[in-house]
């Protein structure tokens, strides 16, 4: 296995020598995002307005329907990235059963969905009791350390091991995960530190900075408001920008090349054990 830095040049070589790919996976994704957003929010504020039973069962049905499909980047933009890297075929023709690419984009979500629910008590009441407020503070932590151990022990390899084994169920390739992931989960975390430290700091600093500054502008002068919030948005869309399409598909040819490494690795040792 190579090192923490060599992942990250190889993951920037990489990047840059298929830009054009890398650009067309993640402006069309976030395109459809956005566009799925905007169609949740019509039928949602259709709802408010008029409060019928048709436009309840439409926003419902939106709702499943959003879930479904974006739900499903959460497995095919690792294995797109994979493809990438592999120079196998093209990106777009990395097919999988849409309900096994269903189930691997559910069980690679499980530790968020899981931090959704215990923090439901305090999301839906504005004055949570005294118990719901322990419960959730006792919960939290073994899910979050559950969580963690989750992502690097499954989530961010299971998209490959669905898509390399197609003749094995999803829940045996969650198996197959954890064990090819005993002894690289601190390797594959220190990747993630190494490429997104830095970027998340940078872009959480000024997002607090254009926030405290809108804040700042609204208190003394509110009929300038308008105009410090476009000149924000104009200040953090670059940066952004680096951040979605430089260093998140970074961190996504890192895991693809990572997982390559490991499972050749993996395969000539079980290889040499069964000459012996």
């Amino acid at each position: 296995m190579k090192t923490t830095t060599d992942y990250c040049k190889l993951a920037w070589k990489e990047l840059r020598a298929q830009f054009k790919q890398v650009f067309v996976i993640i402006l069309a994704t976030v395109s459809l995002g956005m566009i799925a957003a905007c169609v949740l929010y019509g039928a949602y504020y259709w709802f408010t307005a008029t409060q019928s039973i048709i436009a309840a069962l439409v926003t419902i049905m939106v709702a499943l329907l959003v879930v479904l499909t974006v739900g499903l980047f959460n497995y095919y933009i690792p294995v797109w990235f994979l493809t990438l890297v592999r120079k196998q075929q093209p990106w777009y023709e990395a097919k999988t059963g849409y309900l096994r690419a269903l189930i691997a984009a559910f069980l690679v979500m499980l530790p968020s969905m899981l931090q959704e629910v215990v923090s439901l008590p305090m999301d839906l009441s504005q004055e949570p009791s005294i118990i719901a407020s322990i419960l959730v503070l006792v919960l939290m932590p073994p899910v979050i350390v559950f969580s963690v151990w989750w992502t690097y022990a499954v989530g961010h390899i299971l998209s490959f091991r669905v898509y390399d084994h197609p003749d094995r169920t999803v829940f045996q390739s969650v198996g197959d995960s954890i064990r090819m992931m005993k002894g690289y989960k601190l390797s594959l975390f220190c990747i993630d530190l190494l490429i997104m430290l830095l970027p998340v700091i940078v872009l959480v600093a000024v997002i607090f900075v254009l926030v405290f500054g809108v804040a700042f502008v609204m208190a003394l002068a509110p009929e300038y408001t308008v105009l410090a919030a476009v000149i924000a948005a104009v200040v953090a869309l670059p940066i952004v920008a680096v951040y979605g399409f430089v260093f998140e598909p970074m961190l996504y040819i890192a895991h693809a090349l990572f997982y390559e490494d490991m499972r050749a690795e993996q395969e000539a040792t079980e290889s040499e054990t069964s000459v012996e």
